[in-house]
């Protein structure tokens, strides 16, 4: 007889192996349960585009349709895996021994662990990917593809404008030519009559007194300067104007040779870009490492626990007991109970009506028999009419009332008689009753 003591440690022990083995199940179903979620958010937006509540319903059940089918499995095998009977051998016809095999069970186990196992693995990429950050590659494509906008559109003006040029320059050069005559005239009404006379007889001829004369009085001198002056800036105006294309063309000429890959701004945000993008890559493969590390540790571990787990109870004997289905029983239970409870009311709001309608007469119960469809009611039925109980008596063959016949009479004639009694005429051996 075993110590008391070591029999509760060894209770404890299998309490931590069984509870053990549940945790690394938890930690390898992520993997599993991603994925799942993953599809049901795929598939829910697809069905579902507008109802968030219907998407979330639809990766709820994908998870747990993913869980129970992998997962639940798989701790359900290991659990029949690591499962000791009281007696394990059995005596054959010839006397011998034969060990009962648990060998299907831990093929299956295996392959179930395999699966899981997979698709944990599989998982991993996404979960490593998440885990290491946004990637900056979709940030520099925006700049890029806003760049290459940026630039088509200011070409596209500048060819527009280059375009208009000739008439843009005709236009300003009329303009021009304007604003020089408003300025020499505004200059010539400053000056007297005598001044205006000089200077439209000397407006030609340089060497007139008008242009030439150098002790006359410092006003007719400042007359003369502010024509010059007029004359000079109407001449600016005019030679810009007629320079308006060929300027035009070497201020949009960098537009238009503009090359964005030759950016150098875009070349040091791309270079950043590539280097931030390097150091992601890096530590999602760091992290998909542990990960894999995590997985594999996870289903190994599982599956040696398991084993670890049969040996003890070899020992010490089975005294926890694991009932994976228990959760299950109880939904199912639950869906059983509340569809039986609508199949109650259903019976309650069809049939019981029926019922009433046939107790007050209204409808007729019908059987098949061998020769015609018949309705059978009682022979002889007890009618209550306002405060007159009457009884009514029918036909025992065709069911037919014969109340206005005599107070003895069964039949409604000899033909009914015959049938119900099966009388074959010239074959009158029994008694006719």
């Amino acid at each position: 007889m075993q110590n008391p003591q070591t029999l509760l440690s060894a209770y404890y022990q299998e309490w931590a192996f069984v509870y053990g083995r549940k945790f690394l199940l938890s930690v390898l179903a992520f993997g599993s349960v991603l994925v799942t979620h993953m599809i049901g958010a795929h598939i829910g937006k697809l069905l579902f585009p507008t109802l968030p509540l219907l998407q979330l319903l639809t990766k709820i059940f994908f998870v747990a349709m993913g869980w129970a089918a992998i997962d639940w499995v798989l701790a359900n095998a290991l659990a029949s895996a690591s499962h000791v009977d009281e007696e394990e051998e059995e005596e054959n016809k010839d006397g011998e021994k034969k060990n009962y095999s648990k060998r299907p069970v831990w093929v299956f186990a295996i392959v179930a662990l395999a699966s899981t196992l997979a698709l944990s693995l599989v998982s991993n990429y996404f979960i490593s990917n998440q885990l290491a950050g946004k990637t900056h590659l979709s940030g520099f494509n925006q700049m890029v593809a806003k760049s290459m906008t940026q630039d088509s559109s200011l070409k596209s003006q500048a060819f527009a404008i280059l375009k208009d040029a000739p008439k843009m320059q005709n236009k300003l050069t009329t303009e021009a030519l304007a604003q020089k005559g408003r300025l020499v005239a505004a200059a010539i009404k400053k000056g007297s009559e005598s001044w205006k006379k000089d200077y439209q007889r000397g407006r030609n001829n340089p060497r007139a007194f008008f242009w030439t004369c150098r002790r006359c009085p410092q006003r007719y001198k400042d007359y003369r300067n502010g024509i010059l002056s007029a004359i000079e800036e109407g001449d600016k105006i005019l030679a810009t104007a007629r320079n308006h294309q060929s300027n035009l063309q070497a201020s949009l000429s960098p537009t238009l040779s503009y090359q964005l890959s030759n950016d150098s701004l875009l070349l040091a945000v791309k270079k950043n870009t590539e280097q931030l993008e390097h150091e992601r890559k890096e530590r999602e493969s760091q992290i998909n490492i542990i990960l894999l590390c995590m997985t594999l540790g996870c289903g190994i571990l599982s599956l040696i626990l398991t084993y670890v787990l049969r040996e003890h109870r070899r020992k010490y004997g089975q005294q926890v007991i694991e009932n994976n289905a228990r959760f299950f029983m109880l939904i199912f239970d639950v869906f059983s109970r509340f569809g039986n409870g609508l199949l109650d009311i259903g019976y309650t709001l069809i049939v019981q009506p029926f019922n009433y309608f046939q107790r007050k007469g209204w409808l007729k119960r019908y059987q098949l028999s061998a020769n015609r469809l018949t309705n059978k009611p009682p022979a002889i039925a007890l009618t209550v009419t306002n405060n007159d109980r009457t009884v009514k008596r029918l036909c025992l063959n065709c069911s037919t009332d014969i109340s206005h016949k005599r107070k003895g009479a069964k039949y409604c004639g000899d033909s009914c008689r015959m049938e119900h009694h099966n009388f074959t005429p010239h074959k009158r051996n029994g008694v006719e009753a």
